[in-house]
């Protein structure tokens, strides 16, 4: 794998030592992607991956799993729009999602309860992963480990914990259902990224919500 080439360095006044820590910006991360389901006895695993692209308040993730589930969600910070792109029956939906309601659910969890698990640490990637338990009302708790390496500033990227600022190496999310995804970092690269990955593609029908449901 490619490494990250940075030179920066920040000297911390009341720590006895220096360290380098950059902002993530623009670039592309992937993750891998391990779903198990909720049934112990069922024993079904799905795994995957999820390609995050950034471009300053720009985001696009897909999400590919070997069961052929695909989805992809853009946010245009230009367009001040929000599109998740999906197939029903091979015909292409960019359904328009509701930046009001997916503001309210990241303000929800704005401010996380966090505890240090200073016990638990690992290395993933060639990054010293430190792990956390980050908390927000009354949704399940996640796990999380992560770099100070990389941090990030903005809410579209993670939204379970969307006002975390540390690049997340893995990461565990429980479902409502009882199944549980597993993240784990394959992939990071500082970047340019196309304008266009961040726009609906040429070819989707853009319809709202409810006229998505009605097609199923």
């Amino acid at each position: 794998m490619q490494k990250i080439l940075f030179s920066c360095c920040a000297f911390l006044v009341f720590s006895a030592r220096a360290f380098c820590q950059n902002q993530f910006t623009e670039g592309e991360i992937i993750y891998d992607v391990r779903i198990t389901a909720a049934d112990a006895k069922d024993a079904k695993v799905n795994t995957g991956t999820l390609t995050i692209l950034i471009k300053g308040a720009n985001v696009a993730k897909e999400l590919n799993l070997q069961s052929g589930f695909r989805n992809t969600i853009i946010f245009s910070q230009q367009e001040k729009t929000a599109y998740s792109l999906r197939k029903v029956d091979n015909v292409p939906y960019a359904i328009q999602l509701d930046p009001g309601q997916l503001k309210r659910k990241q303000e929800k969890c704005a401010q996380l309860q966090r505890q240090e698990l200073e016990s638990d640490r690992k290395t993933i990637l060639d990054f010293a992963a430190e792990k956390v338990k980050l908390s927000c009302n009354e949704a399940n708790p996640v796990f999380v480990y992560y770099t100070k390496t990389w941090t990030i500033d903005n809410p579209h990227l993670f939204q379970d914990f969307p006002s975390f600022t540390y690049l997340p190496l893995a990461y565990e999310v429980k479902n409502e259902d009882g199944s549980i995804l597993n993240f784990e970092l394959k992939k990071i690269e500082a970047k340019p990224i196309d304008n266009r990955a961040f726009s609906v593609p040429a070819g989707y029908k853009k319809v709202s919500q409810q006229e998505y449901k009605n097609k199923l």
